[in-house]
């Protein structure tokens, strides 16, 4: 369970930045600013689901 939540964190992050960039293409930039702050976000999410995986594994 916690490799599903590193691995769909991870893509969410790529998803959101792709959606940022065909925002700022049509000239949204404050949406496209918006769903950076999202992306930043998730990368984090990512790391704290590997490091529960990590903790789980080192306790056994």
């Amino acid at each position: 369970m916690a490799s599903m939540g590193l691995i769909a964190n991870g893509g969410n992050a790529k998803s959101l930045a792709f959606e940022a960039i065909r925002l700022a293409k049509v000239g949204k930039i404050k949406e496209a600013r918006e769903k950076l702050a999202e992306a930043d976000k998730s990368p984090l999410d990512a790391h704290n689901s590997q490091k529960d995986m990590l903790t789980k594994e080192a306790q056994g």
